[in-house]
């Protein structure tokens, strides 16, 4: 009975690590507003009070330090910004650098009188405790 039970979860384990493969996270973001966030960003549109508009809280210095703090494959988190910008930010892979945690993401974006753009970032844990962009 054991044994079964390991398989079935080693075929799940299986089934979610493929479909992680082949949806990125903007298919797994079910918040209406990230995706339409994603959409402008792939149908390269301007951010157009877009980000005004969104029920994200305000993202700070601290708040960014917990989520790179906290983050594993898979976390995800929706921002705005104190210059009127917003976000969504998924992690891609963590894995440890020379001082600590490092943190690779994709995030998707818009900015005020700018065009909405996706990118990867990647901050690695520096000998003072702060996340520096690599």
């Amino acid at each position: 009975m054991q044994s079964s039970n390991r398989g079935r979860i080693h075929a799940v384990a299986m089934a979610a690590a493929l479909a992680a493969l082949t949806t990125g996270g903007a298919a797994r973001a079910q918040d209406p507003t990230v995706r339409e966030l994603i959409r402008k960003v792939e149908a390269n549109e301007q951010e157009g009070g877009f980000c005004a508009s969104v029920p994200w809280r305000i993202s700070t210095a601290e708040s960014e330090h917990l989520f790179l703090e906290n983050a594993a494959v898979g976390t995800a988190e929706a921002a705005r910004f104190e210059g009127g910008q917003c976000s969504y930010t998924y992690v891609t892979q963590v894995y440890p650098g020379p001082s600590g945690k490092c943190v690779r993401y994709t995030w998707w974006a818009c900015g005020p009188g700018k065009t909405c753009a996706t990118g990867e970032s990647l901050y690695c844990k520096s000998p003072s405790g702060e996340y520096e962009r690599q």
